[in-house]
């Protein structure tokens, strides 16, 4: 067996093979924000999180991080 090392900097030098993933909360915040501008959420509904993160299929935590996103973003 060889004890030569493989230098994955320079097979990946022309570019990632597996494209970058988004961070789960902003891909939640886009669905949302598309829902806001959709009028599917309007101003002043109560959304219970738990409900949402379902719908959503993701945990609450992504979720929060989403509204927060949202929020910095207003």
């Amino acid at each position: 067996m060889s004890s030569a090392r493989i230098n994955f900097k320079t097979l990946l030098a022309d570019g990632p093979a597996i494209a970058p993933r988004r961070n789960l909360a902003w891909e939640a915040a886009d669905v949302l924000r598309q829902m806001i501008l959709l009028a599917k959420l309007t101003p002043g509904l109560p959304v219970p999180e738990r409900d949402l993160a379902k719908a959503l299929g993701i945990s609450r935590t992504p979720l929060k991080e989403a509204l927060l996103i949202l929020k910095m973003k207003a």
